[in-house]
């Protein structure tokens, strides 16, 4: 078999595979590799790791560690995708939980004093009033917020660290002069 056949008949497998998948699982799979794919495996050993559960113990278990989960100002995305897969097992092992509940607690571990959250924070009460117990599609809508609210936060106000691989070994502001041309005709 070839280079191409293989990766087609792995996209074939993947596309089946991720097809079948709630949006929640689907939001709850790592990010795609350095080039940019999944391969057909990495996402079954991923859905095996996270979903290979067996009941309420695992979902304690799950949920004290959401619970305890930090939140870096600097790496919301990997909190957001924690929670998602959390949230996910949490399901997958009928753990008894709550949407808003864990919609609540999610916004509570946010960094208190990022601006990009306080208009989040704001509307939490109305937004969380209109959602309906086991509507866990609310759930994954807010933390693209979230994603989306951080994104657009870190463009407009680039001397906020980032987690971006291009800033690394930039240096901080300061730590190059700047130099003026004084020869400007």
């Amino acid at each position: 078999m070839t280079y191409r056949q293989w990766w087609d008949r792995d996209g074939i497998v993947e596309h089946v595979i991720t097809t079948r998948l709630s949006n929640l699982v689907r939001a709850s799979l790592p990010p795609d590799n350095v080039s940019g794919e999944h391969t057909a495996r990495t996402v079954y050993e991923a859905i095996r790791q996270l979903y290979g559960l067996r009941g309420f113990a695992d979902g304690l278990t799950i949920f004290n560690a959401l619970m305890a989960l930090p939140c870096i100002p600097n790496r919301i995305q990997e909190f957001v995708i924690k929670w998602r897969a959390g949230i996910s097992r949490l399901l997958a092992c009928q753990y008894p939980v709550s949407s808003r509940l864990m919609i609540q607690q999610f916004v509570s571990r946010l960094p208190a004093d990022a601006p990009a959250f306080f208009s989040l924070r704001a509307g939490l009460v109305s937004r969380l009033a209109n959602i309906a117990d086991n509507d866990f599609n609310a759930f994954v809508s807010l933390t693209q917020d979230v994603i989306d609210l951080d994104n657009t936060f870190r463009q407009s106000n680039p001397s906020r660290p980032s987690q971006n691989r291009g800033s690394r070994g930039q240096g901080g502001q300061g730590s190059r002069p700047q130099t003026q041309n004084h020869n400007s005709g």
